[in-house]
């Protein structure tokens, strides 16, 4: 056996379909396929220059579709003699396609549609994939592509399947697919045109508007008029309804459709025909239901309709709105219509100045509600003046200010007593921009605030004191407001020694003797303003209430200490007021000393009471000494002391004593009920107290005790009950 048969001859995928080739191509061919391998193009373009045979370029421009080489693959085409397939590449890369779209282009050209398929797969574009697809008549692949990734290309895939089906004359088909497509309104009566009965057939099978629509052309083209306007109904087409009832003369079966249906094409129609006919009435009618209001309005103007040319003009809008003012205002009575009508044509201006000349005052209000800053400044002005004029000065001012006419608006704010709301607050607030001198726009702040001081807004002054830099102002305002929160705010923020000062006085006018954070927020802002003196008051007057409310003169000497110790930091602060600060001092030394001395007599009274009461009634007639105790509280512990003693009549005398000396003292405060019934039953006085109760009240009491008549025995109990009197009410003298 010869060894040559068994050999088996393999060619390299580079040379099949060059197996039957000269020696000279294939050595221009494996020379190519070196030089494209180390890039060295000059010498590969130079290897195959000179071949000849066309098989050899179709298997080179294979080539490069594995190698993605378009610029050999151009060359191997113009060689291949390929003109349709060179302009196709050439117009992808001038589309700037991505070279895997390039690529399969070529492949295309080439035959090679697997792999252009893969190719176009590879970059995403499935709508190409689809194409591609479609070429081949692989539908179920090219609808599961579309369905999938290219649903914007899904109808026509169904457009282009229904030609295919169509060629082959699979009409059901076909119409099916034209249906999926949304083409079937037109493709389905030309497909069935030439087979009117299938086309009845599926009109009235489909009863698509569309389709009814063209059959209904149809019938009208072909005379049948009536078959013309039932498909024309079923089609909800009521223009060409109304348009054959018109041709028919079928006027009020007309009128009834547009009516009942609301077509605007119908009632233009009918607004037509009744224009040709003469009746403007109805044409004006029917040309609005169409929102035809150019037409309506022309009409309206030539038949001299004055009662519907205005609501006409603004339905129409623009230039008909300019024309139907003047025309309303040529004709006497009608100014309120041109007013209207100018101001919806956003002429401002000439509806503002024929409203002012025929004094339309309710078409002004309804204008000048829309003016804004905006608006223009000679407008704002005229329409100012108008309504100063007319008394409307909430208006007036309002208007002033959108026109920046600042002052004259403040002034007429106060003259009149205008509101000074929040919102007309804001607007007579220049910004620094309008006004760039800070002097005069704080001159204007402070305008506005006095305005609102004057009509008691005492937080919105405030607000623009505060706005003008004058915040003690600003303090002063929130005083008179009497909004404690704010005004402690305020003062905390603040941090000024005179805004300190106002709040700590305002605080004094509240019930700060019950409230012992209130008082705090007094010390505070006292010692944060080092106004010493001021506190130094507040102590004394903290000292008072000890001794008036509570008769507690320990505590009252303590709150007479903090005013000493103050006074003492004021002259150290403030050495220009000496005098009066010395003088001061040397009175809260004095106030210090009588209260400790009166102090000091209640503890000698527990050890040696005769010597405490000679030491009393000395203290008694010390004037200085009872300017700082109540001259009560002396005399009540005599009084007490006497009464236990037995000696009424002496502590009788020490009660007209003290009546003597504070005529208008109220005895209940200092000697108690119980102690004044007993002088009163042991004396056999009948009524010589005369105290909270005035004369009247007093006879009237004295009398109702007259006239009870107790039992000897009652009488008895009670002169018993009155006449204890022991140490524990003499302790609740002392105290």
């Amino acid at each position: 056996m010869n060894i040559g048969s068994l050999l088996l001859r393999q060619v390299l995928p580079e040379f099949i379909g060059l197996e039957n080739s000269d020696t000279t191509t294939k050595e221009a061919i494996m020379n190519f396929s070196y030089y494209m391998t180390v890039n060295k193009m000059d010498e590969a373009f130079k290897a195959i220059k000179f071949i000849k045979s066309e098989n050899a370029w179709e298997h080179m421009a294979h080539m490069c579709v594995k190698t993605r080489r378009l610029d050999v693959a151009l060359l191997c085409l113009g060689n291949m003699g390929h003109a349709c397939g060179v302009r196709a590449l050439k117009k992808s890369m001038q589309n700037n396609d991505p070279l895997d779209v390039q690529v399969a282009i070529l492949a295309i050209q080439l035959g090679l549609l697997d792999e252009a398929q893969a190719l176009f797969t590879s970059c995403g574009r499935y709508d190409l994939v689809n194409r591609l697809l479609q070429t081949r008549n692989r539908w179920d692949e090219a609808f599961e592509i579309a369905e999938k990734y290219d649903r914007i290309h899904l109808r026509n895939t169904y457009y282009n399947y229904a030609n295919y089906l169509e060629s082959l004359n699979l009409t059901d088909a076909a119409i099916e697919n034209y249906e999926k497509s949304g083409t079937h309104c037109f493709e389905v009566p030309r497909m069935l045109f030439d087979h009117p009965k299938m086309l009845e057939a599926y009109v009235k099978k489909t009863k698509h508007p569309g389709i009814q629509k063209w059959w209904a052309q149809y019938m009208e083209s072909k005379g049948d008029v009536n078959a013309a306007r039932l498909y024309y109904q079923y089609a909800n087409d009521y223009l060409s309804v109304v348009r054959l009832l018109c041709r028919s003369n079928n006027i009020d079966e007309a009128v009834e459709m547009a009516n009942s249906s609301g077509d605007k094409a119908a009632c233009y129609h009918l607004g037509q025909y009744f224009e040709a006919l003469g009746d403007p009435n109805m044409a004006v009618m029917f040309f609005t239901k169409a929102h035809a209001c150019r037409n309506a309005l022309r009409l309206a103007k030539e038949n001299n309709m004055k009662d519907k040319i205005a609501n006409l003009a603004l339905m129409a809008g623009g230039n008909e709105l300019v024309e139907a003012a003047q025309y309303y205002e040529n004709i006497p009575g009608q100014a309120d219509k041109a007013v209207m009508l100018y101001h919806k044509a956003g002429m401002i201006s000439r509806a503002l100045d024929l409203a002012f000349r025929t004094e339309q005052f309710s078409a002004l209000d309804l204008i000048t509600n829309e003016l804004d800053e905006n608006s223009d400044p000679r407008i704002l002005e005229r329409a100012a003046e108008f309504f100063k004029n007319n008394q409307q000065y909430n208006k007036a001012v309002q208007l002033l200010a959108y026109s920046k006419k600042y002052s004259e608006a403040i002034d007429l704010c106060k003259q009149r007593n205008v509101p000074m709301s929040e919102a007309l607050a804001e607007a007579l607030t220049p910004s620094k921009e309008e006004i760039s001198n800070d002097a005069d726009r704080i001159k204007l702040l402070e305008s506005v605030a006095k305005c609102c001081v004057q009509q008691r807004n005492y937080h919105l002054a405030a607000k623009k004191y505060t706005q003008a830099g004058n915040k003690l102002d600003a303090m002063r305002s929130l005083v008179k407001s009497g909004d404690t929160g704010r005004i402690v705010f305020f003062a905390t923020a603040a941090r000024k020694k005179e805004i300190y000062i106002l709040a700590a006085n305002y605080l004094q006018t509240l019930n700060w003797k019950e409230d012992g954070d209130l008082m705090k927020q007094i010390e505070s802002f006292y010692n944060k303003a080092n106004a010493y003196e001021h506190l130094s008051s507040f102590y004394e007057a903290c000292a008072q209430v000890e001794i008036d409310d509570y008769r507690d003169y320990n505590k009252a000497v303590d709150a007479f200490n903090e005013a000493l110790r103050c006074i003492t930091k004021a002259l150290q602060n403030n050495p220009k007021n000496e005098e009066y600060l010395t003088e001061k001092q040397t009175e809260l030394y004095q106030a210090i000393g009588n209260l400790k001395e009166f102090i000091q007599i209640k503890t000698v009274y527990e050890l040696d009471p005769t010597d405490a009461i000679r030491q009393l009634e000395a203290l008694a007639d010390d004037k200085q000494a009872c300017k700082n105790i109540r001259i009560g509280d002396i005399y009540a512990v005599m009084i007490a002391y006497n009464i236990h003693k037995t000696n009424y009549k002496k502590a009788y005398s020490l009660i007209q004593q003290l009546k003597e000396r504070e005529p208008h003292i109220k005895l209940s405060h200092y000697i108690s009920k119980e102690v004044q019934d007993v002088i009163r039953d042991e004396l056999k006085l009948p009524s010589f107290i005369n105290d909270d109760k005035n004369g009247s009240e007093a006879d009237e009491e004295q009398r109702l005790d007259d006239e009870v008549d107790y039992s000897y025995a009652m009488k008895r109990h009670f002169q018993r009950d009155s006449k204890t009197f022991d140490e524990e009410d003499i302790e609740d003298t002392l105290k």
